[in-house]
């Protein structure tokens, strides 16, 4: 709760929840209902909020959540059970109101069309590092885009971890969010001349420059670099 405060006053418009682990990795999805109801009670009805779960479920712990976060009006579900299991992804694709959102987890953009196929998926999602960059990411997204379905690009990182995520996510029409990592200097890098942040509106404004973008100070990055290898 106190995380979604911080965040809202730093401008985000939406919030995605990363439930907390246990000793030894361990999950308890009865803890989870409860940070989802308490994240919910202080968002406010009408904020939007996501859900992560990072493939850690049961499919009956996951569909346990997932009722919860239907009767609050969550609007994404992300990986609640492992990305291996189609049968079960499709399970729960059917008997959820809330999209699930996975592809954090796939390593190929020519196996994405077996969970679009199988209904084992709502929304689609990719790392550019995981599945040979951004043109096979743009794949995804009009593969998705095809079917109807909405593409999260996922970001997490640094300014060039965003800023690769971000330029398919201004070139797909089926993308809703720009996910940022927050608090929002959390990731900053000494190397990068701009950085990206949130405006007064709520929006991440896009980049003019050459490329990507977002420029490199060569002269902080060498100080940096303790081994080249080739």
């Amino acid at each position: 709760v106190a995380d979604l405060q911080r965040a809202k006053a730093e401008g985000f418009t939406a919030y995605k929840i990363h439930p907390p682990w246990l000793a030894d990795n361990a999950v308890d999805y009865r803890i989870d209902i409860e940070v989802a109801k308490a994240v919910r009670q202080s968002a406010g009805n009408g904020f939007p909020l996501l859900f992560d779960r990072v493939g850690a479920y049961t499919r009956d712990e996951a569909m346990n959540v997932g009722r919860v976060l239907d009767q609050l009006n969550y609007v994404s579900y992300e990986d609640p059970i492992p990305t291996s299991d189609i049968d079960g992804l499709a399970q729960l694709t059917q008997a959820l109101d809330l999209p699930i959102t996975i592809g954090e987890f796939i390593f190929s953009p020519y196996d994405y069309s077996e969970y679009i196929r199988r209904g084992a998926v709502d929304e689609v999602r990719f790392i550019v590092d995981n599945i040979g960059g951004i043109t096979s990411g743009m794949k995804i997204g009009r593969m998705a885009e095809c079917f109807g379905m909405e593409c999260q690009p996922h970001n997490w990182g640094s300014t060039l971890d965003h800023a690769v995520h971000f330029h398919c996510e201004l070139a797909l029409p089926n993308n809703t969010w720009f996910e940022m990592t927050q608090p929002q200097r959390s990731m900053d890098r000494r190397y990068f001349k701009n950085q990206i942040r949130i405006d007064k509106e709520g929006y991440v404004p896009a980049p003019v420059k050459p490329g990507l973008g977002y420029e490199i100070r060569y002269d902080v990055l060498d100080n940096l670099t303790k081994a080249i290898e080739r």
